[in-house]
């Protein structure tokens, strides 16, 4: 079986590591596990539903997770996906996660932080979540790999809208 962590090794582009670890950190071995997270907007609305799965190193399901954040901006909703999953991932007790996410503002939102304080209380938010962790990265890829959590988010925001 093809896992993420042989697709992170193959389509890395850019990843940040917990301060606490200096090197970069291939999650292939242990107890890893990755967030993928994504949002979708009601257009008549501007209804905005976050969505995400976490999946074990071998690409199995661990949960999915949907949530309304009402109306911001797509930065911030962008980033309440994210913490939304370290929530998650952290209240199981997972303490290694690789976040794999398709927006480059987003990841590059959290990267500046990791060597400057944050103007976003989201950021500082998903600071205060990481650094509990004992490991964690981050990976940006393109959209057309993120299309399984993008569906999810876009069915729960079609099934918000009907209610």
């Amino acid at each position: 079986s093809f896992s993420w962590a042989k697709k992170y090794i193959l389509a890395l582009k850019v990843n940040v590591s917990n301060r606490k670890v200096p090197t970069v950190v291939v999650p292939k071995l242990g107890n890893w596990i990755q967030l993928n997270s994504n949002e979708a907007v009601k257009e008549e609305s501007g209804f905005v539903m976050i969505g995400g799965v976490l999946r074990d190193r071998y690409d199995g399901w661990i949960i999915g997770y949907s949530r309304c954040v009402g109306i911001c901006s797509v930065l911030d909703f962008e980033l309440w996906g994210i913490l939304e999953g370290l929530m998650i991932a952290m209240d199981r007790g997972f303490v290694r996660v690789l976040i794999v996410f398709d927006s480059h503002e987003a990841v590059q939102a959290i990267q500046g932080s990791a060597t400057k304080v944050s103007n976003s209380a989201l950021v500082r938010r998903m600071n205060l979540r990481m650094a509990k962790l004992m490991e964690w990265s981050i990976l940006h890829i393109s959209r057309d790999f993120n299309k399984e959590v993008d569906s999810l988010a876009k069915m729960d925001v079609d099934n918000k809208g009907r209610t």
